[in-house]
């Protein structure tokens, strides 16, 4: 308790530097948090908008042929559950789930129907932050026919919205405003299908921003398209950088398991540019995190070289008293975890309040943010932040623990 009380006294005795060091580690970790998510963001975005798809491995089940129709394979459930589970066993894949793609027609327009099994891909296309964070939006059923004014429910993509939006006789507001409307599409066999929609992805995946409606994969099942209801085996890595090394590993367990034709296409082959550039801007956002983090280690050193030095008789007189040097060192210790606490978490919020208010600034003509970042404070980029400025600040305290703990009371004497 005497070295809170101690701690408290000193800080109150050099409050206008510990003030100052305060507000620098507060905007430290605020352009900390802001550059670490900004720039994982970033690469998100250019990511995906490289991708054939959601996924960083695509395994179409379809064999194009020069002289007949493309033939598309077909395989029991089994199988497929079976290869999932081994796939997930594999280290670096975080999700597998399996869709159906397909062209339907809407007044002669080609859009891109999708289905996906909402309980094993729903984090495919990032349903969870592009979707249902936002009130107006839900989750389409798998149900077919069973209500009288529409046939089935989809979501749609930020493009089709708009389109829709300006058909109507009254345009709406927004068109988020169109969610619960009713619309017809036409299947391959260009029979008409009622579909009500119940959601908008907001999302810059190609595949899904344009011409597109994603539906439960249930719901393909009950359409009777004379189509398998499954067609692509999608595979996301928790790192997209070597999703070229996990191919190698999945490639022959997906062939052993359910065909030697299939082919599993990797989004690095066709775009060697952009992980160039990829590699790149991690390195860059290395250095300037490093160098964020050296420049807060160097201020609270600082801080308490000036304090320690300026407090030299306090400390012998502490020391006189009986009290213990890891006590004494522990007044200074506890200084620097109630200013890094205390600075680190105010400036993580202050990070979170930049990206909100970048997205609320920088928009593309759709009203989609130009760099889509995550809503919620509680990810692993602030968890990352606070690691490292956090470890940072004890890391610049080490030096100036060490003269306090080496001081000795007859030093003291003789100095002053």
């Amino acid at each position: 308790m005497i070295t809170l009380k101690l701690t408290l006294k000193f800080i109150k005795a050099d409050l206008k530097r510990v003030i100052l060091l305060f507000l620098l580690m507060v905007i430290g970790t605020a352009i900390f948090y802001f550059i670490i998510i900004g720039a994982s963001s970033l690469e998100n975005k250019i990511i995906r908008l490289s991708q054939n798809g959601a996924a960083e491995l695509n395994v179409p089940f379809l064999l194009s042929n020069k002289e007949d129709l493309p033939e598309i394979l077909s395989f029991n459930e089994e199988d497929l559950e079976e290869l999932r589970e081994e796939l997930l066993e594999v280290e670096g894949i975080e999700l597998v789930s399996y869709s159906f793609y397909s062209t339907f027609k809407r007044k002669g327009s080609q859009i891109n129907l999708i289905g996906i099994n909402f309980e094993t891909g729903i984090d495919l296309f990032d349903f969870k932050e592009n979707f249902l964070t936002y009130p107006h939006n839900n989750l389409p059923k798998s149900d077919y026919k069973v209500k009288e004014d529409y046939d089935f429910e989809g979501v749609i993509g930020t493009g089709l919205a708009i389109k829709i939006n300006n058909e109507l006789s009254e345009t709406k507001a927004h068109y988020k405003d169109i969610v619960g409307e009713v619309i017809t599409v036409n299947d391959p066999l260009n029979k008409k299908h009622k579909m009500k929609i119940t959601g908008i992805v907001y999302t810059d995946i190609p595949s899904i921003k344009g011409n597109s409606i994603i539906v439960d994969i249930k719901t393909i099942e009950k359409m009777n398209l004379g189509l398998p209801t499954i067609n692509r085996l999608e595979i996301r890595t928790s790192d997209k950088l070597k999703s070229s090394l996990l191919k190698r590993k999945v490639e022959p367990l997906i062939k052993e398991k359910l065909d030697e034709r299939l082919t599993v296409f990797d989004w690095r082959e066709d775009n060697p540019l952009i992980v160039n550039l990829v590699y790149v801007e991690r390195v860059s956002l290395v250095m300037i995190q490093l160098l964020t983090a050296f420049a807060i280690s160097i201020g609270i050193m600082n801080v308490l070289f000036i304090g320690v030095k300026g407090k030299t008789s306090q400390i012998g007189i502490i020391k006189a008293m009986g009290l213990k040097n890891s006590k004494t060192v522990n007044v200074f210790l506890n200084q620097t975890l109630i200013i890094s606490l205390f600075s680190i978490i105010i400036g993580l919020f202050l990070g979170y309040f930049l990206t909100i208010q970048f997205q609320e600034l920088f928009q593309t003509s759709d009203g989609l943010p130009l760099i889509m970042m995550n809503k919620n404070i509680l990810n692993r980029h602030a968890l990352i932040t606070f690691l490292a400025l956090f470890t940072f600040s004890l890391l610049g305290s080490i030096l100036p623990l060490l003269s306090v703990k080496r001081m000795k009371i007859i030093d003291i004497i003789t100095s002053e």
